[in-house]
């Protein structure tokens, strides 16, 4: 499938580009350049940055907490519009306490959102800390109403 196809069935005027890891795609500066018509957002776990970003808005979803390899770059961190950390267990929202605290000293945005096998399991608890630590909750509606 070539971009020009996928911009071919393009209906919408706003794009999301998420799914593995986006700024590692050899197309990324491209795909961008295609869709420069369009608003787009761009959801990575911050691993790698991408100069080809200008205008896009960034959401900063790490990893790091699961892999001690998957390094948040600090320019991606820099660069980002907000932070959505995804949770299992408290301990995975206090790993990233300061990245936290640095995005709510910017005014950005910052969501917590549940693990989906968590989901029923975590709920109380994600409703907990985003009252205690002044943060959003994300929920992944799609999910909850059975749209895949």
């Amino acid at each position: 499938m070539t971009i020009a196809y996928i911009k071919s069935q393009l209906q919408s005027d706003k794009i999301v580009i998420t799914g593995g890891e986006p700024f590692v795609s050899p197309d990324f500066s491209y795909l961008l350049l295609e869709l420069n018509e369009k608003v787009v957002s761009i959801e990575t776990s911050g691993i790698r940055y991408s100069a080809a970003v200008t205008n896009e808005w960034v959401t900063l979803s790490p990893k790091e907490h699961l892999n001690k390899k998957a390094l948040v770059n600090e320019q991606v961190a820099e660069r980002a519009n907000e932070l959505k950390i995804v949770v299992a267990k408290e301990s995975d929202f206090s790993y990233y306490s300061d990245l936290v605290q640095s995005f709510k000293e910017q005014n950005k945005p910052v969501y917590i959102q549940p693990e989906w096998s968590a989901m029923s399991q975590s709920l109380e608890m994600l409703i907990e800390l985003a009252n205690i630590h002044n943060v959003m909750l994300s929920l992944q509606t799609h999910k909850l109403i059975g749209v895949r």
